[in-house]
């Protein structure tokens, strides 16, 4: 399980309280944040069923592919407990990110539970800037896109591959430490094309690929 290195906890009870709610949550809002290059990263929502009989979990689901939610039964006895585990698959996300959670129970007349999970992912590198344009008045001409080390330890960029043959990609040494100039020349501006270039880099044992755009219109 991959560490998480920072937890803040923004608590709101959802029901407690509420007549009608059998389930009442320890929190239902969460607040992660990690780096950049982390596979994965858990949360947790704690809940207890509070009421006098049993109650089953009918539906348990997020908005976002990146956030997979689980729970150990989906039948919980009157006064037992269980967590919604919600494991966080950033891939090449980094800055704010949130995913909602749905929870439905077989309680007639209660709302479903509604969980909110926010994630800062912060990178280990800047890239200035993440998108270069070309227009076909402008011609062929170069863009220089700006990359500069953001972490601590040192950080090699292994591969720069634009993922088609519609731009060309040279990567130099910038005129500071930790920093490279990555520059796009597109074969063409006669046609429109959008093309993802991919940066492989390691930081010490991790690898992490970051995405910059080239797009001719």
């Amino acid at each position: 399980m991959s560490k998480i290195n920072h937890w803040v906890m923004a608590i709101a009870g959802l029901s407690a309280g509420l007549p009608g709610y059998a389930l009442t949550w320890e929190k239902t809002s969460l607040d992660l944040a990690m780096e950049a290059g982390v596979a994965e990263i858990t949360a947790e929502f704690p809940f207890k069923n509070e009421g006098e009989a049993p109650v089953t979990l009918t539906e348990l689901r997020s908005n976002c592919g990146c956030a997979q939610p689980t729970v150990k039964s989906k039948v919980v006895p009157p006064g037992g407990s269980d967590v919604v585990k919600v494991v966080y698959t950033p891939g090449d996300r980094v800055g704010p990110q949130s995913a909602q959670l749905v929870v439905r129970t077989d309680e007639k007349g209660v709302s479903p539970a509604l969980l909110s999970l926010r994630v800062n992912i912060r990178s280990a590198v800047s890239l200035t800037p993440r998108l270069v344009r070309w227009s076909k008045a402008e011609g062929v001409v170069p863009r220089t896109i700006e990359i500069k080390q953001l972490g601590e330890k040192p950080m090699r960029i292994l591969e720069v591959k634009p993922m088609s043959d519609a731009l060309s990609a040279e990567l130099k040494p910038g005129s500071e430490t930790g920093t490279w100039l990555l520059t796009l020349t597109p074969k063409s501006t006669e046609s429109p094309s959008t093309t993802k270039v991919q940066i492989h880099t390691e930081e010490g044992v991790r690898k992490t690929t970051y995405t910059v755009f080239g797009v001719v219109r």
